[in-house]
């Protein structure tokens, strides 16, 4: 635990004075922050869940018809109470096997133009028919709607989370090839010692990271936490945790840091517009989805803005899996991570 601690202290040290890429680190993730914090600023709903009321109640026929990230119903009054508190952006209304009316949230008339596709072909699919104008019924319901800033917030936290986390990663690759690793090798020193004592201390300039971002979510876009406290900082913890291991498992596969960068931007940068940080993945086609849930940022900002968007009184199906998943890949990276980490550059 001696060693632990000492080494812990020391590792915080050294990247306190790696003044150069801890400044680019803090400033780029705070700058985009303030940009899509200013860009999205406004009032429209970007929840674009679609809810399907059953009104016969289970219809597997339906069901498999449409994709898996509907949500069924099965009574009208609970479509309309979803779409009022802003979970659904519409709703659309079955009876026996015929879809009939549609029901879209206020927040979300100046976009019908964009999702009125997407809702006509679910109604072709209900109804098994092959014409390009559905008849339905539409009504809007008043909504409380999910703001642009709220939505993207839990979002760019995990991301950023993720950013520096895979950093660590190049860190060890850079005293691999210093060959301060190699020295520690003939001490006492486990690998489990050695990657608890990094972890530790990287974990805390990423809660300095987060903290600022909080701070400014606070401040000056008067963002608020409605869900569990304790839940929230559990989540942010194990994220933290999982992203460093996984960036020392990446790293694991490279023997220079150009080669380690290469890995850690293609894990990071394209997950920023497919993992549902910036942009809801229901509004992506079919086959970017099935991508976006093999990147584990997925995972981890769906279920950190569930529970940060509202205090969850039911756990649906899907987020119970996805929360599964999260602690499945918790204990995987940190297994994987412990188990091939090597105090030596790989062999080219």
């Amino acid at each position: 635990m001696k060693r632990i601690f000492a080494l812990t202290k020391a590792f915080i040290t050294l990247f306190i004075r790696n003044k150069e890429n801890l400044f680019f680190i803090f400033f780029f993730n705070t700058f985009m922050l303030v940009i899509f914090g200013i860009l999205q600023n406004s009032i429209y709903n970007m929840n674009v869940k679609i809810g399907i009321c059953l009104s016969d109640g289970e219809n597997t026929n339906i069901r498999n018809k449409l994709s898996d990230d509907c949500i069924y119903l099965y009574d009208e009054t609970s479509l309309y109470k979803s779409i009022e508190k802003g979970d659904l952006m519409a709703g659309i209304i079955v009876e026996g096997n015929i879809a009939n009316k549609v029901l879209v949230s206020t927040s979300n008339t100046d976009n019908l133009n964009y999702i009125e596709p997407l809702i006509k072909s679910m109604i072709r699919q209900i109804n098994n028919i092959d014409v390009e104008e559905p008849a339905y019924e539409l009504k809007y319901i008043k909504d409380i709607p999910i703001g642009g800033f709220e939505y993207i917030f839990p979002g760019i936290l995990i991301f950023a989370i993720m950013q520096i986390a895979l950093s660590g990663g190049l860190t060890i690759l850079g005293l691999k090839q210093k060959e301060s690793l190699r020295r520690l090798k003939v001490t006492p020193l486990s690998k489990f010692e050695f990657i608890t004592s990094f972890s530790i201390g990287y974990f805390v300039i990423i809660m300095a990271q987060t903290i600022l971002n909080i701070i400014i979510g606070l401040v000056f876009f008067d963002y608020n936490f409605v869900g569990n406290l304790s839940v929230i900082i559990l989540l942010l913890l194990v994220s933290s945790f999982a992203f460093i291991a996984l960036g020392i498992v990446l790293t694991n596969f490279a023997n220079s840091i150009e080669m380690g960068n290469t890995i850690t931007r293609f894990a990071s940068f394209p997950a920023a517009f497919f993992c549902n940080v910036f942009i809801p993945e229901t509004v992506m086609p079919a086959i970017v989805q099935k991508i976006a849930f093999i990147h584990p940022l997925t995972y981890f900002v769906n279920v950190f803005r569930a529970f940060c968007d509202k205090e969850i009184a039911e756990y649906s199906q899907g987020l119970i899996i996805q929360m599964i998943m999260i602690v499945l890949m918790f204990v995987c990276f940190i297994f994987l991570g412990v188990r091939y980490f090597r105090w030596e550059d790989q062999v080219s």
